[in-house]
Order: structure tokens, then sequence, then C-alpha cells
């Protein structure tokens, strides 16, 4: 028990989670081992730290997905009373859209989510804790590598993350991911604390829990080869040694988190050049720099096909950005990706397919992939669509600039990208230098009708009040 109370405690000073907190602290509760034991170092940390300060609450939530949940729920809201901290239990409402089977888990976790984040904000708690253990981790780690994620996620389970109910902050901690399970249960049992066995954790209709299975299994041959299979369990005071298996995962892990940190500073010094427009609710950093100008050759522009024009970029997608304010977009620029590593570049497309397309889930390799290739030389030829999003390049601008919207909104992104914002500016085809404003021109020897001219120099007018504001 003190050794994991030792643990427990020494990872939230890492979390900066003062004693005074206390109040302000929630508990995703189960009624299985791992959050009885999560509850009940967390009693002990605020017995002995601060207790004058109200206790932290212990949320349950009744997924409703069996008969016996409710009392079940129930059960688990008192042990925690019991143990010394408030409880309340949160009710799922399915109402007639109850989750197939092969759906089960991902709805149970959206819907629990949901649940504690809406209480938090109720109760005021602004950290809920979470009793994710180093089993779980391994367990998450190969999952991930089963369904080909990036290094992102092959880092396996956060120990913080912040999330927000509209302007409410919670932070989900995760103290015992350097904990095993064992050691959770052997803490339930010292403290001759009930918990309870969620049969839906030994389906083995679900994926993970034959992962688990066949991890049991491999550490069972492992004790057997070492000849001690039958070896009784060690007492509390001693250290747990976690089977060679779940080390080995654990390790590799790791190195895959070390490595997806050092790689995510390389996609957001990348990101944050390529970036030139974004919704507001989309997490990308938007970069302040843009190529000004791209020479677009006679016959090729829409207005005056007779004369060479330039087209003033910054201004052009400004105006698109606008336009497209209603629906979440991003608007890059290619130039930055020229000569970038591929898993780089991969990594970026995935960080910014999942934020327009706000996703929970980060998009399949392959798609990034496919998507990374396409603009690793610096421009993109054609549409894109995948990971939850549509890509299309803009017109007049040879593949250096692309628009991302979400795979819904893909009717109205190809309307937007070929209507045009803004008119050219122009420019005298023999010195190539910008013109502004238009020269003077009264006559019609061109064989310009005047109605095209005066046409002209109202775009040209418009074109000068955006690029002023």
């Amino acid at each position: 028990m003190q050794r994991v109370f030792s643990k427990f405690a020494r990872n939230l000073g890492r979390f900066k989670l003062e004693c005074g907190d206390a109040d302000k602290v929630a508990i995703a509760l189960s009624g299985g081992p791992d959050s009885i034991a999560l509850a009940a170092l967390t009693a002990r940390w605020h017995q002995q730290s601060h207790p004058t300060t109200e206790p932290p609450i212990a949320f349950v939530v009744d997924h409703k997905f069996r008969p016996e949940s409710t009392d079940e729920a129930h059960e688990a809201a008192q042990r925690a009373a019991d143990i010394g901290l408030r409880s309340k239990v949160l009710t799922v409402d399915w109402g007639n859209s109850i989750p197939k089977r092969h759906q089960k888990m991902r709805a149970a976790r959206e819907a629990r989510y949901s649940l504690l984040l809406q209480a938090c904000h109720d109760a005021g708690s602004v950290h809920l804790m979470t009793a994710h253990h180093a089993d779980d981790q391994a367990e998450t780690f190969l999952l991930r590598l089963i369904h080909a994620s990036g290094l992102d996620g092959l880092s396996g389970i956060a120990p913080m993350n912040k999330t927000f109910l509209g302007s409410h902050g919670v932070r989900i901690l995760r103290p015992l991911l350097d904990v095993h399970k064992a050691e959770l249960v052997a803490v339930c049992s010292g403290l001759l604390v009930d918990f309870a066995i969620d049969p839906t954790n030994e389906d083995p209709s679900f994926q993970r829990n034959r992962l688990r299975l066949l991890l049991q299994e491999a550490a069972t041959a492992e004790s057997a080869a070492c000849g001690d299979a039958n070896a009784p369990l060690k007492p509390l005071e001693d250290l747990y040694i976690a089977p060679q298996i779940i080390q080995d995962v654990l390790s590799l892990q790791k190195i895959c988190a070390q490595a997806s940190r050092d790689q995510q500073r390389q996609v957001t010094r990348l990101l944050k050049r390529a970036v030139l427009h974004a919704s507001p609710k989309i997490s990308l950093t938007v970069s302040k720099k843009i190529a000004q100008k791209v020479e677009i050759q006679p016959g090729y522009e829409p207005f005056t096909p007779h004369r060479r024009r330039w087209i003033h970029w910054p201004s052009q997608l400004t105006a698109l950005s606008r336009k497209a304010h209603e629906i979440p977009h991003a608007i890059l620029q290619l130039g930055p990706f020229n000569g970038v590593d591929k898993d780089v570049t991969a990594a970026a497309v995935s960080h910014l397919l999942q934020a327009v397309s706000s996703s929970g889930y980060p998009p399949s390799l392959s798609d990034c992939k496919k998507l990374a290739d396409r603009i690793a030389g610096g421009k993109v030829v054609g549409g894109f669509t995948g990971g939850g999003c549509a890509v299309q390049p803009i017109v007049h601008s040879k593949g250096r600039y692309m628009l991302v919207v979400p795979q819904r909104d893909q009717v109205a992104m190809v309307q937007l990208i070929k209507a045009p914002q803004l008119p050219f500016k122009s420019c005298s085809a023999e010195k190539k230098e910008i013109t502004s404003p238009l020269p003077e021109r009264t006559s019609t020897s061109s064989g310009t009708s005047p109605s095209a001219i005066l046409e002209e120099r109202q775009q040209h007018e418009l074109f000068m009040q955006v690029a002023a504001g």
C-alpha cells in the first residue's frame, strides 16, 4: 500500500495538484478494483494532507447496458462514501438509440466522458482523475500498433490532458500509469474493500478483452517457464515485478512516446508555417507569412485575358476564408512541406485532418500517407477525400495553396474555390511589376468596350478596399 501511495502522491505532485485543491478534484469510479483503489488512495491523500477541506467527489456512471447496472452503480457510490469521499451516480440516457454491439465500447466511452465533464462543470471540479494503469497502457499500445497508428498513437495514454466544456476547463489526470493492476488489487485486499467485476471485461467479442487475455496467457507461460507458476502471492510490502512481456511492451511504448514528443515539435513548427487561415474553433496555429504573389499566364484569369496579371494572395485567401466562415476550414500554403521528412509530413496531415473534421480519433495512417505523398513536393494536384475531410487546390494557385473542409461540406467547398474572391491586381506584361491604381484608359482602340473598362475599374476598387482593410 505504501509503495503504491508514494507513486500516487509523487504523480499528483508532478501534476502540480496542491492539497488545497481537494474540493476541486473528482474521480471517475466504476466500482472495479482499479477505480476503488484510486478512491482509497485519493481519500488517504485528502485525509493526510488537508482533512479540513471538503473531500473529493466520486462520479459513478450507470451505462444502462445490463439490468443490474443500476444497483451496481449505487453500491459503488456507497463504497466511495464509506471510504471517505463524496459520491454521485450519473445515468446515461440512450433514448431509442442504444448502440449496437460492435459500437458499444466507443459509444459508452463517449457517453461516459460527456456525463463526467458535465458533472465536473456542475460541481466546480477542475481535475478529473481516472484509474488507467500500466497494464492498460500496454494494452492500448498493442491495440494501436495493430491498427497501424502513427507515433502519436503509439505514445500511449497521456498522463494528463485538458479538455473544455464551453469555457469550463477540466484537466484529466491519470496518476496510476506506473502502477500495475495486481498492485491495485492488492491495495483493495489490504484495506478489505470490496469491488465489483464487470462481466463485460471478460467478453471475448471485444478486441481489447481478447488482447488482455493473450497478455495474461503469455505472462502465465512466462511464469511457468521460470518454475514459479504456483508461487504464493507476494506480501504487500514486497515490490511487485510485472511479467517480462508487459515490461517489454511498456519500454517500447516509452521509446515511442519520446520519439512522438520530438516529432510533435517538428509538426508544430511546420503547421505554424503552413496554415494561413483556420476557423476559430479549429485548434491550429495560423501562420503570418505568405508568398505575396503568383504569376498567372495570359488567358488563365477570368477578367481581362488580354493582359498578364498577378494575384495578390494574402487578400485573395483572406476573402476566401471570410466567405467560408460558416464551415470549419483550413487554408494552407504548401511550400513549407517541400523537402520535409515524410513521417513528419504524415504526422502534420494527421493533426490537420483530425482538427478540421473535429473527430475524437486520428485518421487512418493510410489516408495520412496518401495526402502526405501528394503535398510532399510543395504542391498538390487534384482533390483528395479521406480522414473525414475533403481537400482541393485553390483555383489559379498552381497547387501552391489548398483548402481543407470536413467531408460533409465538400459540395460547399467546390462552390467556394471555383468562385473568384477578388479581382486580380494589374501588371505590366513588359515590366512584370505590380501597378496600382490601374492605368487610365479612355479609348477603346484595344477593342475593349467602355462597359468592360468600367467593370474592370469597379473590380479593382473592390480589391483595393479589401487589401487595405
